[in-house]
């Protein structure tokens, strides 16, 4: 019995810390689970003040896409003759443009 008290005091101690540490992490859990939601409600509601992608664009820069791979090929071709086009690094650079852009128009809206 005489033991019993001090190992309750001591074992209370030893949890204090972790009890406050969790709290802690709930609360900021919370305001992260928040600001995720809030950035969600604003995402649909800027898509619905959209009223779809406009089909003129899409139809533009997947042709724009179309002439910029077929004059990478042509590009590669030429490389495996040694010669290197200067604007091969843009063009592969505009193609990752055009393709990310497209991709995100035509996905359909996550609700």
């Amino acid at each position: 019995m005489r033991y019993l008290v001090p190992l309750l005091c001591a074992v209370f101690l030893f949890c204090l810390p972790g009890m406050a540490q969790g709290r802690q992490t709930t609360r900021a859990w919370n305001k992260h689970e928040g600001s995720i939601q809030g950035q969600m409600n604003s995402a649909s509601s800027t898509q619905e003040q959209q009223h779809g992608p406009d089909l003129a664009e899409l139809q533009r820069e997947a042709g724009e896409l179309t002439g910029l791979s077929q004059s990478v090929s042509a590009d590669i071709d030429a490389l495996r003759k040694g010669l290197l086009a200067k604007d091969l690094d843009e063009k592969l650079k505009r193609i990752e443009k055009l393709s990310k852009k497209l991709r995100i128009q035509i996905a359909p809206p996550l609700n």
